[in-house]
């Protein structure tokens, strides 16, 4: 399990009902085995809001073999989620970054 599981956690303990709760992370806890409990805990506790799933685009040069993912949860409510992924590679570019995030990137 990565260290970051966590700061979810903790996130969600410090929130109030309907607060919002934003990390930037990788996209492992998606599917990885050792956040079965981290999923179960937003199914519980949290409403997955939005995500923008950022693949193989890269978003901190230094962070090299990373796959970066922006989670907003929101606790206590229970709506569908809006996801994006991109299909981008790459470095990004602040005008790319801007268009993935609202939603107006046609390779996205």
């Amino acid at each position: 399990m990565d260290f970051f599981y966590f700061f979810f956690h903790k996130g969600l303990d410090l929130l109030r009902n309907n607060g919002l709760c934003s990390l930037i992370t990788t996209n492992y806890y998606l599917t990885a085995a050792g956040a079965k409990t981290l999923r179960n805990d937003f199914a519980e506790r949290a409403n997955i809001w939005r995500m923008v799933n950022f693949n193989e685009l890269k978003i901190f040069p230094s962070a090299l073999g990373q796959h970066n993912i922006i989670t907003f949860l929101e606790k206590g409510r229970q709506l569908d989620a809006d996801c994006c992924i991109t299909a981008r590679k790459g470095y990004v570019t602040t005008d790319v970054l801007n268009r993935i995030v609202q939603w107006k990137d046609d390779d996205t």
